[in-house]
């Protein structure tokens, strides 16, 4: 080699040193003084495969007792009607374990059906959506042989839907196996906190310095309640979720129904709800639409797939109304996070028994 191709050889060498140099440094910075942004905004993650749980099941309860803590065997025992409910934090319910949709269910049909062994199953959880309960229902739930699976359907599931999406693992089929957490994403190239920051980068620039893209901020949830046609896109991916769903447990021998039920937006007077109105940005000249844009997409969707989906809509304005001008709306939904109340679980059992009772309830399904 001539003495300028080794002088060129070198100041190459160089180069890539000094560069891989900077790279390291930036790596060391980035991975010490940086933090990555949620990938959404609703909730963190800290479980490898349903995202997120109560944290008492992190480590074990899983397979013993459902999310409310009521113990259970996995296999069914005999002459026993099993009833599972999937859902977000509706179903879970920001009350006592004992006001909650699935206890107070319990309780009636405790009292109609005392002769009937009967077993009612919580697995809802704060800011689940239809794709994390599928990996719920498929990897916790279906090896529950159930009978009737009761699926709790919330005006921005959707929005969730699109979120978690971005962390979930599929199978070749397009199943959802795992809806991993954030910190369980850093593998392969995203394991370098460099190459995680010029991402972020990319995508702060591209959503106009934001790291989400609009209709995938909590500020745009208010859409979905009044411009649902606007994002079919989405809307269409959560129904498929639930379609989805809906046939592997039929496919298990149980029986699935949906309920859908409106948010505390809707009530009629909201002057009792200031506080939970202005965590959403809402001032207090908000009109309330007198009814859902979301509940008649649901169920047309429904009746074209020949599903069982029924609206508690109804039943909540006619809460409302029995409270008459001058009783507390507050009764229904509370002004901390705009959550059902023990009364409204109450009212909300009572006709998903009903409903229950259309089809077949307490006959048993799935031996």
């Amino acid at each position: 080699m001539s003495d300028t191709g080794s002088s060129i050889f070198k100041k190459i060498v160089k180069g890539f040193i000094y560069v891989l140099v900077l790279l390291f440094i930036a790596e060391m910075f980035y991975r010490f003084f940086w933090t990555d942004p949620p990938m959404t905004e609703v909730v963190y993650g800290n479980h490898p495969t349903y995202h997120h749980v109560p944290k008492m099941f992190l480590k074990s309860g899983l397979g013993e007792m459902d999310y409310r803590k009521h113990p259970y065997q996995v296999e069914k025992p005999a002459d026993t009607i099993r009833v599972a409910f999937i859902g977000d934090s509706f179903t879970y319910s920001f009350t006592p374990a004992n006001e909650t949709i699935p206890h107070y269910l319990r309780k009636m049909v405790q009292q109609k059906y005392p002769d009937k062994k009967v077993e009612i199953l919580n697995f809802g959880f704060v800011s689940y959506s239809p794709l994390i309960e599928e990996v719920v229902y498929r990897r916790l739930v279906s090896q529950l042989k159930c009978d009737y699976v009761i699926q709790l359907y919330d005006t921005f599931d959707p929005q969730d839907d699109i979120l978690y999406s971005k962390s979930t693992t599929f199978d070749e089929n397009g199943v959802p196996l795992a809806v991993a957490g954030e910190e369980f994403l850093k593998t392969g190239i995203r394991a370098s906190a460099l190459v995680r920051f010029v991402q972020f980068a990319y995508e702060l620039i591209k959503n106009n310095w934001h790291y989400l893209p609009k209709h995938q901020r909590f500020e745009s949830r208010i859409e979905f309640l009044l411009q649902p046609k606007d994002l079919q896109e989405l809307i269409g991916y959560s129904f498929s979720v639930i379609k989805r769903l809906a046939t592997k447990v039929k496919q298990d021998g149980s029986k699935f129904l949906l309920f859908q039920y409106p948010p505390p937006h809707l009530m009629q007077d909201l002057s009792e709800f200031q506080n939970f109105m202005a965590s959403w940005g809402i001032n207090s000249e908000w009109q309330p639409p007198k009814e859902s844009p979301f509940t008649p997409l649901v169920l047309d969707f429904c009746r074209k797939e020949q599903l069982n989906c029924y609206d508690f809509g109804p039943n909540v304005r006619k809460m409302e109304q029995n409270l008459g001008e001058n009783g507390s709306r507050l009764k229904i939904y509370n002004n901390r996070d705009g959550h059902f109340t023990g009364f409204a679980n109450l009212d909300f059992a009572g006709f998903i028994l009903e409903k229950l009772e259309s089809q077949g309830f307490p006959s048993i399904v799935n031996n």
